[in-house]
């Protein structure tokens, strides 16, 4: 299990070989589907996103965005691929356009959702002042980014508005980022590393100004948000926690233990989702 997206009473997502599959969630075992079938070097997928008609998902090490229809063995469409490598790997989409980011050269770039695949065509939002420009999230208008490595202590987190422009640091001094999430105007983003250079991770909220969730984190990696709370995963014990979006004066809880490896979460209005890559178990939580 790679990565995991849920919308309306469905989960999708992406397996290691490139698979992409399905269910609606209160009858997983009978309504599984499998979307794509993975094939020969079709690369670990990085990103996935899902709107009212399509699955995107990312796979950096071909250089393409993938897209097809919600349904058993639908026709899978390069949606966007270029030559030489670019390295896609976060993807989002609205209710208008797809956004992803690349890799080489570092940029978020967008294409109408409903068009045909836009090849060469996409356009340039924004190109990211530091290298390794991986996960997105958005709001209503604006994409917002990480870059910078899982050691690097060059990490930084960006924002650019739908339409275009220059890139907004909205904070430096995040070393190894991870993940993030979008709820209003503020970001939520994991760390990997203490700015000071200590090796526990930490979970910011970064509106306009950056605050501290939680600290001495074990690998906090994938993120997510609702109206109230920020969940994250702990690759190196297994633990999802959570904390209240404005904040929980560093004393998080721990809602759930995993044993085994949360790769990916996502949550809904009920339930807490969690992508178990060392068991290959989609699990669900009960908020």
């Amino acid at each position: 299990m790679r990565r995991l997206a849920v919308r309306g009473p469905s989960a999708y997502w992406i397996l290691d070989n490139g698979t992409v599959r399905t269910c609606v969630i209160a009858t997983c075992a009978a309504t599984l589907v499998t979307i794509a079938t993975g094939y020969p070097k079709a690369g670990v997928p990085s990103g996935i996103a899902v709107d009212a008609t399509h699955v995107y998902w990312t796979v950096n090490l071909n250089s393409t965005v993938f897209r097809a229809a919600p349904t058993a063995a639908a026709p899978v469409e390069a949606f966007w691929q270029v030559t030489p490598g670019s390295y896609p790997y976060g993807i989002g989409v609205d209710a208008t356009n797809v956004y992803w980011t690349t890799q080489a050269p570092d940029q978020v770039r967008s294409c109408p959702a409903n068009g045909p695949p836009c090849g060469d065509a996409s356009v340039l939002l924004a190109s990211s002042p530091v290298g390794f420009t991986r996960p997105l999230a958005m709001n209503d208008t604006q994409v917002f980014w990480l870059s910078g490595d899982r050691n690097d202590d060059a990490g930084a987190v960006f924002a650019v508005n739908k339409d275009g422009g220059a890139a907004v640091a909205l904070r430096y001094d995040t070393p190894g980022p991870r993940g993030i999430a979008v709820h209003g105007n503020a970001a939520f983003v994991t760390s990997w590393l203490e700015p000071t250079g200590g090796a526990e991770g930490i979970v910011f909220r970064i509106g306009t100004t950056s605050t501290e969730l939680a600290r001495n984190q074990p690998k906090p990696s994938s993120i997510a948000v609702d109206d109230d709370n920020v969940y994250w995963a702990n690759l190196d014990d297994g633990t999802i926690r959570r904390c209240a979006i404005a904040g929980c004066n560093s004393k998080e809880t721990i809602f759930a233990v995993i044993k085994g490896t949360p790769e990916s979460i996502a949550v809904d209005d009920n339930a807490v989702y969690v992508a178990d890559t060392l068991n290959g178990k989609i699990i669900r939580i009960a908020k």
